[in-house]
């Protein structure tokens, strides 16, 4: 971990499989975390919905700013 304590660099933990493996990272100095807990694999093509679906989940008050 040392070589990423930089400020500008984010430290990624990956392959979280299940609910309780998301605190741990935290505890490991990690900025982020992904996995099958969050999404399964999905098709590249894929993407661009799956990344548009979340970020309306995540916020709301932006979907409703949208209809306005």
């Amino acid at each position: 971990m040392g070589l990423t304590a930089e400020p500008w660099f984010q430290r990624l933990t990956e392959g979280a499989e299940l609910p309780a493996e998301v605190d741990v990272p935290g505890g490991l100095d990690c900025d982020l975390v992904q996995g099958f807990v969050f999404s399964p694999p999905i098709a590249a093509d894929q993407a661009p919905l799956v990344a548009a679906s979340i970020e309306r989940e995540a916020c709301p008050i932006q979907k409703k700013r949208n209809r306005l």
